[in-house]
C-alpha cells in the first residue's frame, strides 16, 4: 500500500516452507520482498504459490535469497507445482526479479506467472531456467518441464507464453530451433504504456550478445516487450541479465543487490 508517498507492507500471510522477508534499504530504492524456500529445494509433488497485490501508485521488487532448485523427482511422482500471481493497479510498478531456476536431471516442475494489470500499471518480470551446473559436469538428459505464462491488462489477454519439455530434455535443447546447444533461458517481459519509448533502448542492450554460445531476441506487441536470452550456461546467462537489467533498471542501478550477496 502507500503511505506518505512510500510503498509500505499492508499484509502478509505465509506458511510451510516459503516465507517473505523484507530488508532495509539504505539507498532510497524501492522497498523488496525476499522469498525463501526453508526446505532448500523442490521435488515432485511439491506445491508452491506466492500471491502479491500492488496496491495504487506502489513501486516494489520482489526477488529471492538464492537460486531455487527443482532436484530429481521419484519414479512415477507427479510434477512439483508453482503458482505465481501478481495483482498491479493504477500507476503501480512491480518487479518481478527472482534468482536462477536450477533444474536438475530427473525433475519434473509445472510452473506457471500470471500477472494481471491495470491499463495504467507497469510490470517487469524476469524468470530463468538452468539446466544443470555446468561448471561441475551435470547435465539434465531427462526429465518434465511445463512453463507458462499468462498476462491480462484490464481483463483481456494480452501474452500467453508456454515450454514444454518431457523426456529426453539435453536432446531437445540441442535443436537449433529451441536453444541450439544453450543450457540456460531466460524470458524477461516489461508491460507498460511507456514501453515504445524502450524498445530502442532494449534492443541496443541486448545487440552485444548475439555472439557465440549466446542468442537473444526482442519482440514488441502493443504495451508489451518480451526478450529472450540463452547462453551457454549459467554464469554467463547472469551477465547478460545483469547487463540487461542494469538498462532497463537505470534509477535502481541494476539488478537486486541479493543478486551479489
Amino acid at each position: 500500500m502507500r503511505r506518505n508517498e512510500l510503498t509500505v507492507l499492508d499484509y502478509l500471510y505465509q506458511r510451510g516452507s516459503a516465507k517473505a522477508r523484507f530488508p532495509k534499504i539504505f539507498d532510497g530504492g524501492p522497498p523488496e520482498a525476499v522469498l525463501i524456500n526453508l526446505a532448500g529445494g523442490i521435488t515432485g509433488a511439491d506445491r508452491f504459490q506466492q500471491m502479491a497485490n500492488f496496491a495504487k501508485g506502489t513501486h516494489a521488487v520482489i526477488t529471492t535469497q538464492a537460486a531455487e532448485k527443482i532436484y530429481r523427482a521419484s519414479r512415477g511422482s507427479a510434477p512439483a507445482t508453482i503458482k505465481n500471481n501478481l495483482t498491479v493497479g493504477s500507476d503501480a510498478l512491480a518487479e518481478w526479479l527472482p534468482q536462477e531456476t536450477i533444474f536438475f536431471d530427473g525433475g519434473r516442475l509445472a510452473r506457471r506467472f500470471e500477472a494481471e494489470l491495470d491499463p495504467t500499471a507497469r510490470l517487469l518480470a524476469s524468470e530463468t531456467m538452468i539446466f544443470g551446473r555446468t561448471a561441475m559436469g551435470e547435465t539434465v538428459r531427462d526429465g518434465f518441464l511445463h512453463d507458462e505464462w499468462r498476462i491480462t491488462i484490464d481483463d483481456r489477454l494480452v501474452f500467453a507464453d508456454a515450454l514444454r519439455l518431457d523426456g529426453p530434455i539435453q536432446d531437445r535443447l540441442d535443436r537449433p530451433a529451441l536453444a541450439d546447444g544453450g543450457r540456460a533461458l531466460a524470458t524477461v517481459l516489461y508491460v507498460g504504456p511507456d514501453s515504445d519509448g524502450l524498445i530502442a533502448t532494449v534492443q541496443d542492450a541486448v545487440a552485444p550478445f548475439r555472439t557465440a554460445g549466446q542468442r537473444a531476441a526482442v519482440s514488441q506487441v502493443g504495451k508489451l516487450i518480451v526478450t529472450r536470452l540463452i547462453a551457454s550456461d549459467g554464469s554467463s546467462l547472469r551477465v547478460m541479465l545483469d547487463t540487461y537489467l542494469s538498462t532497463i533498471r537505470r534509477a535502481a542501478g541494476g539488478p537486486p543487490k541479493l543478486w551479489r550477496c
